[in-house]
């Protein structure tokens, strides 16, 4: 769902340049799920991307996963379009 959040708006990771993701879960979640979450990711930015994860696990997530991104470094019309308003 980070990738499809409302607030991200136009702007798509295709094309940055990097991208920072952390991701959080239960002491439950393994590497099968953090490996599925960053291959969406690496698909979605593209292969030039440098792409830095890292995980943590809270007892207080439950069935929650969270996954935090920071991208920089692409054009976006929808940015480009904001500059100076």
């Amino acid at each position: 769902n980070a990738l499809h959040n409302p607030l991200m708006g136009d702007v798509d990771l295709a094309g940055a340049k990097g991208v920072l993701v952390h991701i959080m879960g239960n002491d439950e979640m393994g590497i099968l799920e953090i490996e599925e979450a960053m291959e969406m990711v690496t698909e979605q930015a593209g292969e030039d991307a440098n792409v830095i994860f890292g995980a943590t696990t809270s007892e207080g997530m439950g069935e929650t996963v969270s996954v935090m991104l920071i991208a920089t470094g692409f054009d976006s019309p929808y940015l480009l379009s904001n500059v100076g308003a």
